[in-house]
């Protein structure tokens, strides 16, 4: 516009001379506008400072003294649809971080509860098994079958993932709460407590999120116990669901933490599952040398009411 300017300036401008007219006053504002949505800030500054020449420009077309505020009202019309696109672009990206964070850690969670419960049952009877290989043959041949099954249900619940990462909302991401639950008992066996489980109450229609929580708390609990209760004989799940809440309670009789001895994620991630959900979650010994106790309450209505 500013060229268009200075080759009019020379020709005879009579009464009216050549104002701005309405095709380039709109593509310099689509100019300025594309700046502030695309562009760096130092482009925009200079797109900004040639909107004033190309507006000033026209005291060339028409002898007609421009005021201030002419350039400044077109600099401001062109830029804030830029500048609010650039914003609402901006809100996206970080609302898709923030949801490809939490998938992130919803990702890590469950690898860490569905894998490590399977994947430490191995472990512990693989130990067991070591020390009395020679004595007790026969114990050997009986824990391979259970070794055996642990293992597969570990890689049947990675392949599920993987499934659940390719193509979403086609496979399950977790057996039901009341499948998941009863997989969790198990006999005694040599090196390793008996896992009994109790459950009362509608816990297959609890709402998805409250299900899995309750499910994913149950295993890493178990999975605590089984690796640092010491000397423990018995590990007691009990699942109570009532109409407004879930209670749950893990509890071993062995000697030791209940949790390893530098921390870990195991704990934190329970405490984080219940908190998200409204609930509350405690761990921790009920004496000296008794064993360790995970209590846990979420609420149960909060899906069903989000539903309603």
């Amino acid at each position: 516009m500013t060229v268009v300017s200075v080759l009019l300036w020379p020709l005879p401008k009579g009464i009216f001379g050549y104002p701005i007219t309405m095709s380039e006053g709109v593509g310099m504002l689509v100019l300025l506008g594309l700046a502030a949505y695309r562009c760096r800030g130092w482009q925009i500054a200079v797109a900004v400072l040639m909107t004033f020449g190309a507006t000033y420009s026209d005291y060339l077309r028409e002898p007609f003294d421009l005021g201030p505020s002419t350039p400044l009202l077109a600099v401001v019309a062109g830029l804030a649809p830029g500048l609010y696109l650039r914003w609402r672009r901006a809100e996206r990206t970080a609302d898709v971080e923030r949801v490809r964070a939490a998938e992130r850690l919803a990702i890590a969670r469950d690898l860490h509860d569905v894998v490590a419960h399977e994947v430490t049952g191995i472990v512990v009877q693989t130990q067991a098994l070591r020390h009395i290989a020679e004595r007790d043959p026969g114990a050997v041949r009986a824990a391979l079958p259970e070794i055996e099954a642990a293992g597969t249900r570990a890689l049947e619940s990675m392949r599920g993932m993987v499934t659940r990462l390719r193509d979403p909302g086609e496979a399950p991401l977790a057996p039901g709460p009341a499948e998941g639950l009863d997989a969790l008992a198990a006999p005694a066996a040599p090196g390793r407590p008996e896992v009994a489980v109790h459950v009362s109450g509608p816990v297959a229609e609890l709402p998805p999120e409250v299900g899995t929580a309750v499910l994913r708390i149950a295993q890493e609990s178990v999975t605590n116990a089984l690796r640092y209760a010491r000397g423990a004989t018995r590990v007691s799940v009990v699942v109570t669901a009532q109409e407004r809440e879930v209670e749950l309670r893990v509890q071993d009789d062995g000697r030791g933490a209940g949790i390893p001895v530098g921390g870990g994620h195991g704990l934190v991630g329970m405490a984080e599952r219940a908190r998200l959900l409204g609930g509350d979650l405690t761990a921790g010994p009920d004496g000296v040398g008794q064993g360790w106790t995970v209590r846990g309450t979420i609420p149960a209505q909060r899906g069903g009411e989000d539903r309603g």
